[in-house]
């Protein structure tokens, strides 16, 4: 998906100044938030973030841009040996706009001290800059955007960390095959929104193991209701909201509302703050699935959390995600003594676990997990609890709330 809506809706941060260009803030002191030295003489190695940090997502982008420097203080501050480097970061803005962030990206690759990139946001933005890195031979760690296509293309320096859609389609309907054991179902999802390859996967997965399964498309402009009796006439036991609350919502109630024995299940665009206080009522023991793990359960030490909310505030699913891409650019360089482009995008590509703040990675040569794995929670009394995932987890949580 082009965005985790929840994300948009967590408390507002003060905005670091950028130019309205995008042009880079120079390298940032990640203890003292000073600007680094440029005379060259640094042993550091230099990432940058690449995201909104301007316009209607710029608290996003900030959040990311919190999460890759707490990464960066934290290593900083605990160096793996003698000969360790120390780590450096500069931030672009690339407006959440496909023209711009193409712009950031070429201000990053120009950059020669630059060996990695966080970012983008979005799908949207995120692919129209790709030609860019892959020119540039620069490893770029996606920490948001779960949009089939970013790793489509079969680049070799692309890294996400998300579940991609049509996987995502895929494991709900195998946990549902095997958790829920339907009948018959119906996948719901929107034109022209996200969820339309969520969707897919899902039906493709169900047809495989012989569920009856319905795809209904809700029009642009078709009325909720007309959408529902569609969505019912075939009297599934089970439905399935691939896409948005903001896109399915009045779909949602309606069904809700019908006092059906139906259940209901809905994509990762459904784990949002909307959910629990508009739609509070209705999701009341909704299961959602979502590439985000339970944080409070992964182990990390309490410190980090601490160091985090006494700097920034809030520790937001955008800081963590981009918390943890540092985390896995720092641990390749580490591992490797990786100290260019090329060598860090084939030390990320070579099938080593990194274990982070938000749960272990590895990645396939083209970028996508090896393993990839869901998480599910539920709706109780307007509070998401976490239930179960896909796979186990390497972090011991996937014996969570029944």
């Amino acid at each position: 998906m082009d965005r985790f809506s929840f994300m948009q809706s967590l408390v507002a941060m003060i905005l670091t100044p950028v130019t309205s260009t995008g042009q880079p803030l120079g390298a940032v002191n990640p203890v003292t938030g000073l600007p680094m030295p440029t005379n060259g003489a640094s042993a550091s190695l230099t990432f940058a973030v690449v995201g909104p940090l301007s316009g209607p997502f710029a608290q996003i982008g900030q959040q990311m841009v919190n999460g890759a420097r707490a990464a960066i203080n934290d290593a900083n501050i605990q160096p793996s040996g003698a000969l360790d480097r120390s780590f450096a970061l500069v931030t672009f803005d690339d407006q959440n706009q496909p023209i711009q962030s193409a712009l950031s990206a070429g201000y990053a690759t120009n950059l020669s001290n630059v060996v990695g990139v966080i970012g983008h946001f979005s799908g949207t933005n995120t692919d129209a800059a790709l030609p860019t890195y892959v020119a540039a031979q620069m490893p770029l760690v996606v920490p948001a955007t779960s949009t089939d296509v970013v790793t489509a293309h079969g680049y070799r320096n692309v890294f996400r960390l998300p579940t991609r859609d049509s996987d995502e389609g895929r494991l709900t309907a195998r946990y549902l095959c095997k958790h829920q054991k339907p009948q018959s179902c119906v996948v719901l999802t929107k034109a022209g929104a996200y969820g339309e390859t969520v969707a897919q996967g899902f039906a493709q997965e169900m047809r495989a193991a012989r569920v009856p399964v319905e795809a209904v498309v809700r029009g642009i402009d078709e009325p909720a209701a007309a959408c529902v009796t569609r969505a019912l006439a075939s009297k599934p036991d089970l439905l399935f909201c691939a896409g948005k609350i903001e896109d399915l919502g009045a779909v949602f109630d309606l069904v809700v509302a019908g006092d059906l024995e139906l259940r209901l299940i809905a994509s990762q665009g459904f784990f949002s703050a909307v959910t629990t206080t508009e739609h509070a009522h209705s999701a009341e023991g909704l299961i959602v699935s979502t590439s985000i793990a339970p944080v409070s359960l992964v182990g990390v030490d309490d410190r980090i959390f601490a160091d985090f909310v006494a700097t920034y505030g809030l520790f937001t699913p955008a800081a963590g995600l981009a918390y943890a891409a540092t985390q896995i650019l720092i641990a390749a360089a580490r591992r490797t003594g990786a100290i260019d482009r090329p060598s860090l995008s084939r030390a990320l590509a070579d099938g080593t676990t990194y274990q982070t703040i938000m749960g272990d990675y590895r990645f396939t040569p083209f970028g996508d997990q090896l393993d990839p794995n869901l998480f599910f929670y539920t709706v109780r009394k307007g509070e998401w609890v976490y239930r179960d995932s896909y796979r186990p987890a390497p972090f011991a949580i996937n014996k969570g709330v029944a």
